[in-house]
């Protein structure tokens, strides 16, 4: 079945380039698409050969060769002397200096983010919860001093008057 394969490649590849070669120097009418066709139809054939058992139709004179028994570690021998290196250890070079473990790295970070967070509350008070929110927020940001936040009613009226210019 294989070698019905590599002749129907061989055949379509011949009438894609047969194809090709009458349209290039236009000696003939000679289709490209029945050569694809065929390729096609043979690279499933050869595909399909593949995965066929190999003593369906293939028979052989030749002896499959055997591999050598297996030997487990329990039946080792142990005469046998194992192979020396003859490669020497590098000698071990300096210490290098002595990192502070994980748990001291993350101690010394969370000091440092609350000696941060102590001297951002020590320069800038925060405002209190009972003041009204219009308060708060001209407090917080020093832009907005003597603005109050408009309402939604406000917003849509200005909204208003700035699309409805012409």
């Amino acid at each position: 079945m294989a070698a019905l394969g590599r002749i129907l490649q061989v055949i379509g590849w011949l009438w894609f380039v047969a194809g090709l070669a009458s349209r290039i120097f236009e000696f003939g009418d000679i289709d490209v698409f029945p050569g694809l066709i065929l390729v096609f139809v043979a690279r499933a054939i050869r595909a399909q050969a593949a995965r066929q058992a190999p003593d369906e139709d293939v028979v052989t004179d030749q002896p499959e060769p055997v591999a050598p028994p297996r030997i487990l570690n329990t039946e080792r021998q142990t005469d046998s002397v194992p192979p020396t290196s003859t490669r020497r250890r590098p000698e071990p070079g300096p210490k290098p200096a002595v990192e502070p473990t994980p748990v001291k790295k993350r101690n010394e970070l969370l000091q440092d983010i609350v000696l941060a967070g102590k001297e951002a509350a020590a320069t800038k008070p925060a405002p209190a919860p009972s003041e009204p929110r219009s308060e708060r927020s001209a407090s917080v940001e020093p832009g907005l001093k003597g603005k109050k936040p408009m309402s939604s009613a406000e917003m849509i009226a200005q909204a208003r008057k700035r699309w409805d210019r012409k």
